[in-house]
Formats: C-alpha cells, structure tokens, sequence
C-alpha cells in the first residue's frame, strides 16, 4: 500500500499545480476583465505575466496554461511574457520557452 501512496502522490501533486497554476492565469484575466473565451493571445500573455509576479513557483505550469489555452497562439504568448514588465526578471526567457514547449512540442522551433 505504502508503495501504491508514493507512486501516485507526486502525479496529485502534478495536477493540483497545474490547476493552481491554471486559475492563476484566470483569476488575472478576470482582474483584467476578459473571459478566456475572449482573450486574445496578448491578453493571456498579461494576465499570465501578472499571475507569474504573484506566485512565481507556479510560473511552469502559468505558462502552460496560457499556451494550452490557445497553443495555435504559442508563439505570440510566449513572446508577450517573455517582453513584459510584469514578469519577474528570475524567470528567463528561456524557462518560459522550454514550459511552452511542454504543450506544444511541435511549435518549439518558432518558440
């Protein structure tokens, strides 16, 4: 049993990150006033870049689900955090590339 635990307790821990990390991203676009329905790729890229300044630890999985949002945007996202003000100088351009690779493995040449 105690090995069932240990096997299951980091995929848990995965996946309440990247829910964490996912109402992160739409707790900014709500500040911002814009649904994720309506958000255009610069949008995501803001509230992601906010969310990123609140809770750095969960930057990865911020930005995974800013580009899992739109990943035909991946590209314009990544690029918008990577540029904004917002987005705490400790995160480099490249940890933000390799999180949005994640998602979108095949757009990581234009990322």
């Amino acid at each position: 049993v105690t090995c069932g635990i240990a096997k299951t307790s980091p995929q848990v821990t995965v996946a309440q990150t990247a829910e964490q990390g996912r109402a992160a991203l739409l707790a900014e676009l709500e500040a911002l006033g814009v649904s994720e329905a309506d958000a255009e790729p610069e949008d995501l890229a803001d509230a992601a870049a906010a969310a990123m300044a609140a809770n750095p630890a969960l930057a990865a999985v911020i930005v995974q689900a800013a580009v899992a949002s739109q990943p035909q945007s991946a590209a314009i996202i990544v690029g918008a955090i990577v540029a904004s003000p917002v987005k705490p100088a400790a995160i480099s351009a490249g940890s933000v590339a390799a999180a949005a690779a994640v998602v979108v493995p095949d757009q990581s040449a234009q990322i």
